[in-house]
């Protein structure tokens, strides 16, 4: 449990970086995408590519293949709009070949449902945005997703570390405010 997706997106960010031990990395957004949920990993070392998406919402593969030719792909994090299953085709397979950290933004469903929550190494879920409540979201890691990442003994025993290290300096930049 997170107070919102922007610090989950920081968390998954620095995580990459830890695990893979890279100071920098290049993150693939859908160019459709909430601009506030990207403030705290635009503050970090981090490429963002924003892919293209054709006038049904949906992934538009071969421009995403001509792009991934010159830009490398560390995570890929792909949207589920307004409680519709977008469709995965070949955004697995594209993940698996690259290695890539793929994530799954289910911000307008409560949990998984057919076709969204399925095929991600991490699924977001944005329950402040269905239910009154002020704030909260939802890291999902599934064992089954494109890179293994959970059957990582090294990198699920370095997630604690990284959550604390981003506690800690969000708790020295209020001191700061």
């Amino acid at each position: 449990w997170l107070s919102r997706s922007s610090w989950a997106l920081l968390l998954i960010v620095n995580w990459y970086k830890q695990v893979n031990r890279q100071k920098n990395l290049t993150i693939w957004i859908p160019d459709f995408f909430c601009n506030e949920a990207l403030t705290f990993i635009r503050k970090s070392d981090v490429n963002i590519i924003f892919y293209p998406l054709n006038e049904q919402m949906k992934i538009d593969v071969s421009k995403c293949n001509e792009l991934a030719e010159s830009n490398p792909i560390n995570i890929f994090l792909f949207v589920h709009y307004f409680g519709e299953a977008s469709s995965t085709e070949n955004i697995k397979e594209l993940c698996s070949n690259q290695n890539t950290w793929l994530i799954e933004d289910a911000t307008h469903v409560l949990k998984p449902i057919n076709g969204i929550g399925e095929i991600g190494d991490i699924v977001l879920y944005s329950p402040h945005k269905l239910l009154p409540i002020p704030d909260g979201s939802v890291m999902v890691m599934r064992p089954n997703g494109p890179t293994g990442l959970t059957r990582n003994i090294h990198a699920m025993n370095l997630l604690p570390l990284v959550l604390k290290d981003i506690v800690n300096s969000s708790d020295n930049n209020k001191k700061l405010e």
